[in-house]
């Protein structure tokens, strides 16, 4: 499915290099499929608030155009900024990316040179490219993409065991192992993680945030989880159960009494988990 959206303008893509790329690429035809601004994303796009996210001038990714697949967002483009040659800066926009579970690819775009690296895994290899080498059929580019070319020359880019879901999944399960070990019931353990992947997700997607904590006077469970405010978090959870049903947020003495049993360890382990997963 492709959306479509604003045309595309070469006055929307703000870095003088990264045109010429996209021209030679073939990405500039692929009008509702390449996103170069927050609002082109058309209001209907199922993942217009992390194409948004990453677009975001004021953003810790600040990508110049984002390029996706059937709806789905597989290539971000990073123009020179004083971050392309910082591989700190870089590592620090894939895991944030990562975080996300959609982009496969980082391009970014030089006068001369490109560079692609994979999202998935920092100490695989990148590869450069020249300007003279790109080509409407080469390597990374819109057909390379599209056709799935790119993903079977380079296997390791894209293995399944270094997606977010299967680690995310892992992590949980040593957390609630870690759990155990702080007095926890296994039963205990997977209940407290469930209520926090379900308030973190009503968070991150703007469910239940800023403003609905600023109406019902309640702070972030990440926030309250680093303070160690067992009080405040019994309070969002109670003030989360009257609006939104769900056995994870049965509120009262009960789900108080088993993060009452967190020492700050514990805590402490918990807010580093959610600060991995945020």
């Amino acid at each position: 499915m492709v959306y479509s959206g604003n045309p595309l303008t070469k006055a929307a893509v703000t870095n003088r290099h990264l045109q010429r790329w996209l021209d030679a690429w073939g990405y500039s035809d692929a009008q509702g499929a390449l996103h170069t601004a927050p609002e082109q994303v058309p209001a209907e796009h199922v993942y217009r608030r992390e194409i948004c996210g990453l677009l975001d001038p004021a953003g810790a990714v600040r990508a110049q155009a984002v390029f996706d697949v059937d709806g789905v967002p597989a290539v971000c483009f990073l123009a020179e900024d004083g971050r392309r040659g910082d591989a700190a800066a870089l590592d620090a926009i894939r895991e944030r990316i990562w975080n996300q579970n959609l982009v496969s690819i980082v391009l970014t775009i030089g006068p001369d040179q490109a560079t692609a690296l994979p999202v998935i895994s920092r100490s695989l290899p990148s590869e450069t490219l020249a300007f003279s080498e790109a080509s409407e059929t080469g390597p990374f580019s819109r057909a390379d993409v599209q056709s799935g070319e790119v993903f079977v020359d380079r296997p390791s880019w894209f293995a399944a065991e270094g997606r977010v879901d299967r680690v995310l999944l892992e992590n949980l399960q040593v957390m609630v192992r870690e759990l155990e070990g702080y007095g926890l019931s296994k039963v205990d353990a997977q209940l407290l993680m469930a209520q926090v992947m379900f308030v973190a997700y009503l968070e991150h997607r703007g469910i239940a945030g800023a403003t609905y904590r600023r109406d019902h006077d309640v702070e972030s469970l990440f926030t309250l989880v680093g303070r160690g405010d067992v009080a405040g978090v019994s309070k969002l959870l109670n003030r989360l159960k009257t609006d939104f049903n769900g056995d994870l947020l049965e509120p009262g003495a009960e789900t108080q009494e088993f993060w009452k049993k967190l020492p700050a360890a514990a805590m402490s382990r918990l807010h580093a988990f959610m600060r991995r997963v945020d």
